[in-house]
């Protein structure tokens, strides 16, 4: 015996994430339009990186420098030239720059704003020469892939629905057509 219940939902993207830069910054670059599919990993925005590289590039002489350093150290030491406290010195110094390298790479990858999954961007108020701050809101990203539809039933039907269960839907958007889905998950209120 089928029954038939009618319920009003709202819909909602499977996933759904606000696109905010991890630094602060003047916009160089803009790679998206609002409604564009993205693909993940796709490059959103760019943001002014020229000191970041700099950063970086120093980052890397010290780390070389410290290498050397330490290699030399080793060699001496191998002679008795150089005490074991100075090639440890020279061992903690390469970790130190190691960590600077790292951190200086992090930097300048949070110089470009990434799809974090597949989706649609949605509308964005940011231009290209705009100063962001870190937290501001770039754009909205949106994986429609699936469809999620949220609707509330009368406490008497609780016990009557359960997931999997089959559920025809339709939307105003589409007048005339009918979604056929099933219930994925039940709320506990």
């Amino acid at each position: 015996m089928e029954t038939s219940i009618e319920a009003v939902g709202s819909t909602r993207a499977k996933r759904t994430v606000e696109i905010k830069p991890f630094a602060d910054g003047r916009v160089v670059n803009v790679d998206f339009k609002a409604g564009d599919s993205v693909e993940p990993g796709q490059v959103l925005l760019r943001l002014d990186d020229e000191i970041e590289r700099a950063d970086l590039v120093e980052a890397e002489a010290r780390l070389k420098d410290a290498l050397s350093a330490l290699k030399r150290a080793e060699t001496l030491r191998k002679s008795n030239t150089v005490a074991e406290a100075t090639v440890d010195t020279l061992v903690a110094n390469v970790a130190i720059a190691q960590a600077d390298r790292d951190r200086a790479i992090r930097r300048l990858q949070d110089r470009t704003i990434k799809a974090p999954f597949a989706g649609v961007v949605g509308y964005s108020n940011v231009e290209l020469g705009a100063q962001v701050e870190s937290g501001d809101t770039i754009t909205v990203l949106d994986d429609l892939s699936v469809i999620e539809v949220e609707f509330f039933l009368s406490e008497g039907l609780f016990g009557r629905i359960a997931p999997g269960q089959k559920v025809l839907a339709n939307a105003a958007a589409f007048p005339g057509r009918d979604f056929e889905a099933e219930i994925l998950s039940i709320d506990s209120r």
